[in-house]
């Protein structure tokens, strides 16, 4: 059985890949002698050489083959290593549902993966990379379990059946397995400190923390020496406050396209806002800040993280229009000035609850509508028969080749410096040099660990032919 992620009580967002650009120059290559190789081919692409086109490419594939060697043979002393799984959470989260559930309920087996995913998620435990990509195939699963009778359609009825069963848009907090295992005290009600204990900040700093510092790792790198410097971190941060924008009335929203905002104006909104709901509110939003842009930094890595290849952008957006709006705060004003009185705040307050339910429905209902879409075009590309259903057959077959191809993209994110789709010797000369430092960049399989697992893969990259 594949690894499997929550989508529910986690936001994940996906973004637009980004790639940066290295040329290898003087010392600041690797000892392989790769930037001398690119060199020669720069100058026979040119004709400085005199000779054919064709021979700077037979000399650009022997320069990689000779840095292949040496990577190789870095592999031959490597150390092997050893992994860990999570199977006893499974195993839990299975035992209660065989217990809880009726047992020809459709659903059972995708209930106690989310369940036992989320649970590592609000762990506090921090994770590598590799956990949440792994995770990832959760969002096909849920688009799968819409066809409970496993006919290769999907009806109307069953949409409402999968939107009442509650996995459309699990809450963890409040899930009878997950609440008993967060209630530390026994008493059956989850404290705000318990509660706190589980929030997003904890997910933040716990399972997504790999995710976090491999994204800031690859974009802040700006120079590809392995690290990042004080100037590269400020400057990434700076460029992570750009893609979060702030509403007078208190909402927040990444900004996607294309667009930046206003950081003088942004302070004063922040300020503003603070002085109006007092120093609890303007901590609780600066928390809010660092998640968004914790976010911000992960969606280009999301992005190649996903294996579906379902293109939910333009779905997204005509949803998004049909969002209920959130209530702003200066209309509950007594006096019109924009301030509010103990009062005033306490009727606020009052209008957010009832809009938190209502977002609460329209976000089940727009997940299952979404996740409908996304079972017509799975079923539009893997039924290969032609009989306009999708058979478990088609499904597994069309989930290995989507597979393949998340692999292939994850590992021309570590390799592909410059963005061509071809890995030459100056780029895999460069991945020597992260590995020789020890720097999460040469961490191929994103488990948090540069070791003997990451050579191999490189090296069973180049085997099969790439």
């Amino acid at each position: 059985m594949r690894a499997m992620v929550i989508a529910g009580g986690v936001c994940v967002v996906v973004g637009v890949g980004l790639v940066w650009l290295i040329v290898a120059r003087g010392g600041g290559g690797s000892e392989t002698g790769a930037a001398a190789g690119t060199a020669v081919e720069e100058r026979a692409r040119a004709g400085g050489l005199g000779i054919p086109a064709i021979d700077a490419a037979e000399q650009a594939e022997r320069e990689r083959e000779r840095v292949l060697a040496e990577l190789r043979a870095e592999l031959s002393r490597a150390s092997p290593v050893a992994g860990r799984t999570d199977e006893q959470r499974l195993a839990d989260a299975q035992a209660w549902v065989r217990a809880n559930r009726p047992a020809d309920r459709p659903y059972n087996e995708l209930e106690a993966t989310m369940l036992a995913l989320m649970e590592a998620a609000f762990d506090g435990e921090e994770r590598s990379a590799a956990w949440l990509m792994n995770t990832s195939l959760i969002e096909i699963e849920l688009a799968r379990a819409l066809d409970a009778d496993g006919d290769g359609m999907v009806t109307d009825e069953e949409v409402q059946a999968f939107i009442e069963s509650g996995l459309a848009m699990m809450n963890p907090l409040e899930h009878p397995y997950l609440a008993a295992l967060f209630d530390q005290d026994g008493d059956g009600v989850l404290s705000p400190g318990e509660f706190e204990a589980v929030g997003a900040a904890r997910v933040m700093e716990g399972a997504l923390a790999g995710a976090l510092q491999r994204a800031q790792l690859d974009a802040w790198d700006m120079d590809n020496d392995g690290f990042v410097s004080d100037a590269e971190r400020e400057a990434g941060l700076r460029e992570a406050d750009n893609r979060i924008r702030f509403h007078p009335d208190g909402r927040v929203e990444f900004v996607l396209d294309g667009s930046t905002v206003d950081p003088v104006e942004q302070a004063a909104i922040r300020a503003q806002l603070a002085e109006q709901f007092g120093e609890d509110y303007a901590r609780a939003m600066e928390a809010h800040m660092d998640m968004m842009r914790g976010q911000a930094m992960m969606m280009p890595l999301l992005n190649d993280m996903r294996v579906d290849d379902f293109n939910r952008d333009e779905l997204q957006a005509a949803m998004m229009r049909d969002m209920p709006q959130m209530p702003d705060a200066r209309e509950f004003s007594s006096d019109g000035s924009g301030n509010l009185t103990q009062e005033d705040f306490a009727v606020y307050e009052a209008a957010i609850q009832e809009y938190n339910r209502t977002i609460q429905e329209w976000s089940t209902r727009q997940m299952a509508l979404m996740l409908r879409e996304q079972f017509e075009h799975a079923r539009r590309q893997g039924d290969l028969d032609g009989d306009g259903r999708i058979s478990p057959d088609e499904w597994e077959r069309r989930i290995d080749t989507l597979l393949d191809a998340r692999a292939d993209r994850m590992m021309l994110r570590v390799l592909d410096l410059d963005g061509d789709g071809w890995v030459g010797a100056h780029e895999l000369a460069r991945y020597l040099d992260w590995y020789r430092a020890g720097s999460l960049r040469a961490d191929a399989n994103f488990d948090g660990v540069v070791d003997a697992r990451d050579l191999e893969l490189v090296t069973r990259y180049f085997r099969a032919g790439r």
